[in-house]
């Protein structure tokens, strides 16, 4: 129920007041990734740390030990969509630490958290500490047959990239192809900073392998104007311009065919 305390664990340490209720039943378990936006505050309002105000959504794993006690058990009990205000004592936040200047030891610390996502996979990579590719089955496929290596394959795919700074950006990506599903996801990271350099280039690889080298050719440039003395954008964009001056002759030849 919206605006209710909840005392999570009963000894105060972690109170729940629910802003924004969430939808459905499921919440998120142990080992999913999630993703949040969040505003932290002492107990006397003063500023902590915010993902809002950096404009980025911020996202863990639950169970992995990244963060603090009271994120670790309060953020599961969350539905989708919905809005919390978690207010912390020091044991479930930052005890006798000091992490930044704005949070002195032993604070009471409330962070107000919205839920907007979570996944849930096994990791292929096998690693603890190496996250690699996450999946879970969403329903079986039939039949008997696999892909081969060396053989191509046509998928779709629902995805969430997540950098070391903690930005995050979710892709819901359903062509059939993974280089329009590259090209869509790069597209969604530049509409957030438009200067991300691997943004640009990935995104120019991908136009190149769908034949679209004008569009490719000024997102290198970009790139170029960003990281000037990169070697491999210079490569890149080389190639590229030899990929368009090789269409050109093509279109040439064709009009002339016409023509004649």
């Amino acid at each position: 129920m919206a605006n209710e305390t909840i005392d999570l664990l009963g000894d105060g340490g972690i109170l729940k007041t629910i802003i924004t209720a969430g939808t459905g039943t499921r919440k998120p378990q142990n080992e999913d990734t999630v993703v949040v936006h969040y505003d932290g505050t002492l107990a006397d309002g003063s500023f902590v740390d915010s993902s809002r105000k950096r404009n980025q959504k911020f996202s863990f794993i639950v169970g992995e030990g990244k963060v603090i006690q009271g994120w670790e058990l309060g953020v599961p009990t969350m539905k989708l969509g919905e809005k919390a205000l978690f207010t912390l004592q020091p044991e479930y936040a930052y005890g006798d630490t000091s992490p930044s200047e704005n949070i002195p030891i032993n604070s009471v610390v409330k962070f107000e958290i919205e839920l907007f996502e979570w996944f849930q996979g096994e990791n292929l990579a096998g690693k603890k500490n190496n996250k690699g590719v996450m999946y879970k089955d969403i329903s079986k496929g039939g039949g008997y047959l696999k892909p081969k290596d060396g053989e191509s394959a046509m998928i779709s795919f629902k995805g969430v990239l997540d950098t070391d700074d903690g930005e995050v950006t979710v892709v819901d990506v359903k062509n059939k192809s993974v280089v329009v599903g590259a090209i869509a996801t790069c597209t969604s990271i530049l509409s957030i900073d438009d200067t991300d350099v691997k943004a640009l280039f990935r995104r120019a690889s991908a136009l190149m392998e769908q034949g679209e080298c004008k569009r490719a050719e000024y997102d290198l440039k970009n790139a170029l104007l960003l990281q000037p003395t990169d070697t491999a954008i210079k490569r890149k964009l080389a190639d590229c311009k030899k990929q368009i001056k090789l269409q050109e002759q093509k279109d040439r030849a064709v009009f002339a065919k016409m023509l004649g």
